[in-house]
């Protein structure tokens, strides 16, 4: 009995697993087509990443200080990009 369960338990957490994938490369691919009409339209500000001036120029501030980790942090908490992506943006400003 207890084996049935652990194997139904696992089966829902497989399904569960699967379905967020799905999810989450459903939602990479709308970023793409959001970022494509963003830049084939000149509106910048509707990427899926933008970062405003202010923004920008606090991160700048903070790589200059020597606070990179804490600017790819708040580079993250504000676009919700990953750490490599973020990571990258900080390193070119």
């Amino acid at each position: 009995m207890e084996y049935l369960l652990l194997l139904a338990l696992a089966a829902l957490l497989l399904a569960q697993h699967m379905q967020h994938r799905a999810l989450q490369e459903r939602v990479r691919r709308l970023e793409e087509r959001l970022d494509s009409l963003a830049d084939s339209t000149g509106h910048q500000e509707y990427k899926s990443y933008y970062i405003d001036e202010k923004l920008q120029n606090k991160l700048k501030q903070m790589k200059q200080e020597g606070q990179i980790v804490q600017a790819v942090k708040r580079l993250r908490e504000q676009t919700g990009l990953d750490l490599v992506q973020a990571r990258q943006l900080v390193e070119r400003l």
